[in-house]
């Protein structure tokens, strides 16, 4: 049996995630229109400012998409940066893997790694300028790529807001029935 409390949660769930859809459209529809970096106010008919719309102007994000490609470059450019002979074996503890490594190799894998500063000295180094560069200005460093992040459209309301938008739905402005699903008055 669900009582009145119980009855307001699912309806505001409901309509809360159907208005999150309208207004995720909006913003779509918007960040369309602007610019990375974009600044616009949102200003009622009658000039009561109701909130900033922004487009965010992110900073491009390098990251790994070839990681054996990147291990094999800093092999060659920075041995030194390669953490070798990493060994495993299943179920075994370091005195295993000793007398595999001197008496049985054949048995073993061993895997080189490279040390993460160096994959994040890299990755940080080419996030901030834009394009993928080593961390001793090498251009061509396989495995790393920079990508282009698209700006993301937010919306921070004023506290004038919520008396404001009241007032443009008593004044007919917004019908609060063409944003529920099927509403079309």
């Amino acid at each position: 049996m669900s009582d009145n409390l119980t009855v307001k949660v699912a309806a505001y769930k409901l309509l809360a995630d159907h208005i999150k859809g309208l207004y995720d459209l909006a913003r779509a529809e918007i960040a369309a229109r602007m610019e990375r970096g974009d600044r616009l106010t949102a200003v009622t008919a009658d000039g009561v400012k109701i909130g900033a719309v922004s487009k965010k102007d992110p900073k491009p994000l390098a990251l790994v998409v070839d990681a054996a490609a990147l291990r094999e470059w800093i092999a060659e450019y920075y041995p030194e940066r390669l953490i070798e002979d990493l060994v495993f074996v299943e179920g075994a503890d370091e005195e295993i893997k000793e007398v595999l490594l001197v008496h049985a190799p054949h048995l073993v894998r061993q895997v080189r790694k490279a040390d993460p500063d160096i994959v994040r000295a890299i990755l940080t180094e080419s996030s901030k300028r834009g394009f993928v560069v080593g961390p001793g200005g090498e251009a061509e460093v396989p495995g790393v790529e920079v990508q282009a992040r698209e700006g993301v459209v937010a919306c921070l309301p004023t506290d004038d807001a919520m008396p404001a938008v009241v007032q443009m739905l008593d004044r007919g402005e917004i019908d609060l029935f063409d944003v529920l699903p099927g509403g079309d008055s």
